[in-house]
């Protein structure tokens, strides 16, 4: 006949019984402490259905916007892109959805005062073990000091482009390391007759368009000896 089972004391179910509630409350801790770090993460989080309809947004993200999580849910976050990327947004999104996988793409999102800044949207798919996508998990990254310094960089570019072009002056760049050039400005392009699609010119294309009687004296002069001393450079 078998033992009858010991009974069980109740100090000896107690850290039985205290289990659960303890393993509870570190599981709500963790969550917690997972949801105060994507709240206040430098970027607007997000994530949405494998459909692309919204479920989440961090605080960040509803704090710039200025909407509330009900708000913004499903399709409602597009309020505050900017009407003239609101379409090739919504392009963008689709191609990366029927892709499955990820993909970004720059759209300004309006702030709660009413300014709209540039942001970097990106997007990662997560999968289930049989490879379908069960969520999209999405950052926006505000980019807006860089396209002003690419905006400023452009017009510097223009102005030097239209000056060259009235002064019939072309700009060049030589590397001395590599004893090559690397960069020719679109006047020079045009005064010594190259396409500038086809790249630069070789050194020998570049000696055809120098008068024969010059030739040797321009290359004596200022190639390649001179520009590897870093001397400038006066040659007619």
């Amino acid at each position: 006949m078998a033992d009858a089972p010991t009974p069980t004391s109740q100090q000896d179910q107690a850290p039985l019984l205290s289990a659960k509630p303890a393993e509870a409350q570190s599981s709500e801790a963790m969550l917690d402490a997972l949801r105060k770090t994507i709240d206040t993460i430098p970027a607007l989080a997000w994530s949405a259905r494998p459909d692309g309809s919204a479920d989440f947004f961090n605080q960040q993200y509803l704090d710039f916007v200025g909407l509330s999580a009900e708000q913004a849910q499903d399709w409602g976050w597009t309020v505050a892109v900017h009407p003239d990327d609101l379409n090739g947004l919504a392009g963008s999104w689709r191609s990366i959805m029927a892709s499955g996988k990820a993909g970004e793409r720059e759209a300004r999102l309006r702030r709660f005062d009413g300014e709209y800044r540039w942001f970097l949207f990106r997007a990662n798919p997560l999968r289930n073990e049989s490879g379908n996508i069960i969520k999209w998990f999405g950052i926006n990254t505000d980019i807006e000091d860089r396209k002003r310094a690419e905006e400023k960089l452009r017009r510097s570019e223009g102005y030097l482009a239209e000056a060259q072009r009235l002064t019939h002056t072309g700009g060049w760049v030589w590397n001395v390391a590599a004893s090559r050039g690397v960069y020719w400005s679109q006047e020079l392009y045009r005064i010594f007759g190259f396409d500038p699609e086809r790249g630069l010119p070789s050194d020998e294309a570049l000696r055809q368009r120098i008068h024969p009687e010059d030739r040797d004296r321009v290359h004596r002069e200022a190639f390649p000896e001179r520009a590897a001393k870093g001397s400038d450079l006066d040659v007619e």
